[in-house]
């Protein structure tokens, strides 16, 4: 009775078991198929919430996560999708669409190699799978394996492969080998299939263009208009406008414009392409028609509000503008639209000058949205204004943990980080911008220049170099590579760089400049003469290979003929503060510094501001007219820059000696004792430190320096 009585227990259970996996299983795919239905129409969103009701009933259902990887991959979630097709294949390693889809993103992501290995895994147990050797086949060509890839392409069209990427990836393949009507028979293959093909239409639609078949391009766009359901017509036939206005057909394209604006009065965008159209064709009076109509018509538009505001400002009305927004701001009162329109007013006040009134507005708008990120960053440009450094810094820094891999605001970083001295942080930077877009020549120029300021030449060329590879025609980047390398004592390597690209251009005088360039670091005068003088014969004009005559007979010990050149640069040009210098230096290794002093007054007559024309002309005071006068004048030219660059060894020492011929030798001591280090390898520093001492009767201190000046 016991045992009878244990076996009924046990076949209970085990019916029980039964009835509940039944239940599970049942309920499972009750959402499965909702889901599935809902993806089938094209309804993502829901289907992925049914899909995930799914897998919450059963957590190891694969299907269940390989279609909602679908979902997330057709709403472009491709992180998603690629952990949901992982989670499925490891579940279900045998599941071939997942891995087939895991193979298309790993393709996207240009990793065309693992994309191979994933069709080839799934061929190796299914060789006839279409979708494996379509993958297959699209990562062969990105591996510009162009024969395998067109061999696998041609054997599943023989095999009656009908999927629209084939088709796309063969008309792709066409293009490339410029074979426009192959490429064409492919597309309206696809859409003898598939007619309503989107994409395929458009490809067919764009080469039928190239090919200057206008009457069927136009023909395939309105078959793409009568396809969609009449609510979504309108941007499919924008399309349409954009063919008429690139053929010259504008009365089509305006009339097309004005009947989707009058079937959707409501929409602001479509209004704003028919003002910008109008403006395109530069109709001014009918474009302001249409933006004064619809704002009439939708006040709440911000973006009508802002083209009309930025059409005020453009004339120079400031007043309207601002009038235009405040109106604005008291119709809205609040939210979003409210803060972007002040926000503009902010900007207006910027260039109206008026600093602290644009800070107050960002600052009202970021007491309602901390989180304004726009604010936060004009914010930022208004504190760099300021010069408050730490403040802009701190804007920055907050915008940045939203987005990490906006360059824009890193590059203000940058330039905060630089205001503020913290040299090492903007180098921090401008690697991780750097990072974030490789090549990018403004940042790996300025990054260079950094690395050059501290003495690490080699760093800077390898910034450089990578830069050039991502950026071959940007002559900056392969003007500072080719410095630098002749920095680093490889000047044959600059020069060999420098003719790969002669060869190419073999007219570009800029590259002749640069070859000259080289040869005269080189010390190889006579074809650096020679391909500068050429280059002056084409373009008496050209500055730099002056420039580089100039040097060219400084090094070769002739600083008579490099005077004449110099001359003959500062007359073309008598306001570049660069060839002023130039001269004025020149005019000093020859003897004539009353002429050197002369231009350095002209210097700063344009420019109060000129630091080294400033220095340069104290100096002179100094040392060859230090009448009282002068030499107060000479202390009122340094006063400015005394506290800002302590730290510069060449402004300090013409301070000293300034100071010191004034018979302040205490002063003069200290600001050279502020940069003793810098100018222990500076005979002329050193004399006079020396010379100040001994008047402040520290003669054993006067007497070390004195020595070390002679050594």
């Amino acid at each position: 009775m016991f045992l009878r009585s244990k076996r009924f227990l046990v076949l209970a259970l085990v019916l029980l078991l039964v009835a509940c996996s039944g239940g599970i299983q049942e309920k499972r795919d009750k959402f499965y198929h909702k889901g599935e239905k809902l993806y089938q129409q094209g309804d993502y969103v829901r289907a992925a919430l049914e899909l995930k009701n799914a897998l919450q009933v059963d957590p190891k259902f694969a299907k269940g996560y390989y279609l909602l990887g679908m979902c997330s991959y057709y709403r472009q979630e491709y992180r998603q999708a690629y952990g949901a097709f992982n989670k499925a294949l490891e579940l279900d390693p045998k599941l071939s669409e997942a891995q087939v889809m895991r193979g298309r993103l790993l393709l996207m992501s240009s990793d065309a190699k693992k994309a191979l290995a994933e069709a080839e895994q799934v061929l190796a147990s299914n060789p006839a799978d279409q979708e494996a050797r379509l993958l297959k086949g699209a990562a062969l060509a990105r591996l510009g394996k162009t024969d395998a890839a067109q061999a696998e392409f041609e054997k599943l069209l023989a095999d009656g492969c009908k999927e629209p990427e084939l088709f796309i990836l063969l008309a792709n393949q066409a293009l490339k080998d410029k074979d426009l009507p192959k490429a064409q028979a492919y597309l309206e293959k696809l859409l003898s299939y598939n007619a309503q093909h989107k994409v395929g239409r458009l490809m067919l639609v764009e080469i039928l263009e190239r090919q200057g078949k206008l009457d069927e391009a136009e023909k395939h766009l309105k078959t793409l208009i009568a396809q969609q359901p009449e609510n979504k017509q309108s941007d499919s036939r924008l399309l349409l406008v954009k063919f008429y206005v690139r053929h010259q057909r504008q009365a089509e394209a305006e009339k097309l414009l004005k009947e989707i604006v009058q079937e959707k009065p409501d929409q602001e965008n479509y209004r704003v392409l028919l003002v910008r159209f109008y403006a395109e064709q530069q109709q001014e009076d009918k474009s302001l028609e249409v933006l004064r109509q619809g704002l009439k018509d939708l006040p709440e538009s911000l973006v009508l509000t802002e083209m009309m505001a930025q059409y005020k400002l453009s004339q120079k009305d400031f007043a309207g503008a601002k009038q235009l927004l405040n109106a604005y701001l008291e119709r809205m009162k609040t939210g979003p639209k409210y803060l972007r329109a002040k926000l503009l007013l902010a900007r207006i006040a910027i260039q109206e000058q008026r600093y602290e009134d644009a800070l107050k507005l960002v600052d009202e708008i970021l007491k309602e949205n901390n989180d304004d990120l726009d604010a936060r960053i004009l914010r930022g440009d208004l504190l760099m204004h300021k010069r408050d450094f730490d403040g802009a810094i701190a804007e920055y820094r907050a915008v940045l943990k939203d987005v990490p891999k906006n360059v824009a605001v890193r590059f203000s970083l940058v330039r905060a980080h630089l205001g503020n001295r913290e040299t090492k942080l903007a180098i921090d930077e401008l690697n991780k911008i750097c990072e974030l877009q490789p090549g990018m020549a403004p940042a790996a120029l300025l990054l260079a220049r950094l690395y050059q300021q501290e003495g690490n030449f080699g760093r800077a060329l390898e910034v450089v170099e990578k830069a050039l590879q991502k950026n071959p025609r940007n002559f900056d980047l392969l003007d500072m590579t080719v410095n630098l390398m002749v920095k680093r004592g490889r000047s044959a390597d600059a020069l060999e760089l420098c003719r790969q690209y002669l060869a190419k251009e073999p007219d570009n005088a800029r590259l002749k400049v640069l070859e000259a360039q080289i040869l005269i670091a080189m010390r190889n005068f006579p074809p650096a003469r020679e391909t500068l003088m050429e280059v002056l014969s084409n373009d008496p004009d050209n500055r730099a290979a002056l420039f580089n005559l100039v040097r060219l007979e400084l090094l070769k010990g002739s600083p008579k003929e490099a005077l004449a050149r110099g001359k003959e640069l500062y007359e073309k040009n008598p306001d570049n503060q660069v060839y002023a210098l130039l001269l004025a230096n020149l005019y000093e290794q020859t003897g004539n510094f009353t002429a050197a002093a002369g231009i350095y007054e002209k210097i700063l007559e344009k420019n109060p501001k000129a630091v080294v024309a400033a220095n340069n002309l104290a100096f002179y005071y100094a040392a060859y007219r230090p009448t009282a006068e002068n030499l107060a004048r000479a202390e009122k030219l340094l006063a400015p820059y005394l506290e800002k660059f302590k730290d510069e060894p060449t402004l300090m020492d013409t301070a000293a000696w300034v100071y010191y011929q004034n018979g302040k030798y205490e002063a003069a001591l200290k600001f050279l004792l502020g940069v003793e280090d810098k100018i222990k390898q500076v005979p002329e520093a050193l004399y006079h430190l020396a010379m100040i001492q001994l008047k402040l009767g520290q003669d054993k201190e006067a007497r070390a320096n004195l020595e070390k000046a002679l050594q």
